[in-house]
């Protein structure tokens, strides 16, 4: 069906669909754009996207788009790096000449001034995407993508509905005038 030219498709931003399907290998004709023909039919408007204009053309409710579909929060642990230095003998600060030496338990030892690094673990959320492939059943938000992929479909086909039906407004022009 999707390669029979008879069969007329609509897409919203249809160039994005057909990219996307022929780069699957599927051959795709007679995809028809609804986004361009919204734009012509409706010009002056903000927001042409599908979202947008399901809500001032058809008079819907705002729903989530498609990042707030496929994001979701992770928790991610980094690690903070500082350089201290100090002396062996363990007293902060070392006023003992390096020549000093200190009995350290077992033997003597001379005050020797080291450097190390000190890590602290740093949590913090951040925001990942799901590949759309992730979507199978049983993925945590299988529903939500299923909803939204249905809303897509549905308002993109009544959005169509809305054009064909649409009443095309009379322009006067100055020069069609009769006097």
């Amino acid at each position: 069906m999707l390669a029979d030219p008879g069969v007329r498709k609509w897409a919203h931003n249809a160039p994005h669909d057909r990219h996307s399907l022929e780069n699957e290998g599927v051959e795709v004709e007679g995809l028809e754009d609804s986004l361009q023909w919204l734009r012509v039919a409706v010009p002056g408007m903000k927001d042409y996207g599908l979202k947008e204009a399901e809500q001032w053309a058809l008079g819907y409710e705002p729903r989530p788009g498609f990042l707030e579909t496929v994001t979701h929060d992770v928790e991610v642990v980094t690690a903070r790096r500082r350089k201290e230095s100090g002396c062996v003998c363990g007293a902060k600060p070392c006023r003992a000449k390096r020549t000093a030496d200190w009995w350290d338990g077992t033997a003597f030892r001379l005050h020797e001034r080291v450097s190390w690094k000190v890590f602290t673990p740093v949590k913090r959320v951040v925001q990942e995407r799901w590949a759309v492939t992730d979507f199978v059943p049983g993925h945590p938000r299988w529903e939500a993508w299923l909803q939204y992929s249905l809303l897509d479909a549905v308002r993109g086909m009544e959005l169509v509905s809305w054009l064909r039906n649409r009443r095309q407004r009379a322009v006067s022009y100055p020069w069609n005038r009769s006097s």
